[in-house]
């Protein structure tokens, strides 16, 4: 995804930015572009709406954003960093919707996924995340506290990170077999 200013060439251009994705963007299908903000649910007027996809959707405008402004010779500096405002507001509310919508499933058992976290603090990773199963959506993450935009959730050094080779030599071979199988 790219963030162009606009030029002005054309008389009916009204935008001085403009968000250009790529075709090798993961945000961005060639049959389908799923790269939208505040749609409705599906069971009210029949618009899809994926909050995961919106979500992914504003990080990366986020992302190009800061990108943007660290490279620090913009004359829309002051209007970039409104934008930027914007996009983290956006996202404080939509995950507070989603807070209030999701349902956590407390009878399911992620153990095999608990034993694997186990094993990555015992190596030295910090996370403030937890495993759980959330319905609709099925197995991840949650966060154990309340996170802001550009927190750290998970934090894995560089000597525990999983190679073929690593899990054969270590007790965690077991424990993927677990899961996989």
């Amino acid at each position: 995804m790219q963030l162009h200013l606009s030029n002005k060439t054309v008389e009916n251009d009204e935008y001085l930015l403009v968000l250009k994705p790529s075709e090798e963007d993961p945000l961005f299908e060639i049959k389908k572009i799923e790269l939208y903000f505040g749609g409705v649910d599906t069971n009210s007027s029949g618009v899809l709406y994926n909050p995961r996809i919106e979500l992914e959707a504003l990080h990366s405008i986020l992302s190009l954003i800061d990108k943007t402004l660290s490279s620090g010779n913009h004359a829309l500096t002051s209007i970039l960093q409104d934008l930027r405002d914007v996009c983290i507001d956006m996202i404080k509310e939509l995950g507070g919707k989603i807070r209030l919508e999701t349902r956590i499933v407390t009878d399911f058992s992620c153990d095999n996924e608990r034993c694997l976290l186990q094993w990555g603090e015992s190596s030295g990773v910090q996370r403030k995340l937890e495993v759980a199963y959330v319905e609709g959506a099925g197995r991840g993450a949650i966060a154990t506290e309340d996170l802001k935009v550009g927190d750290i959730a998970l934090e894995i050094p560089v000597s525990v990170i999983i190679s073929e080779e690593l899990v054969h030599e270590s007790d965690m071979g077991t424990i993927e077999w677990s899961i996989y199988h």
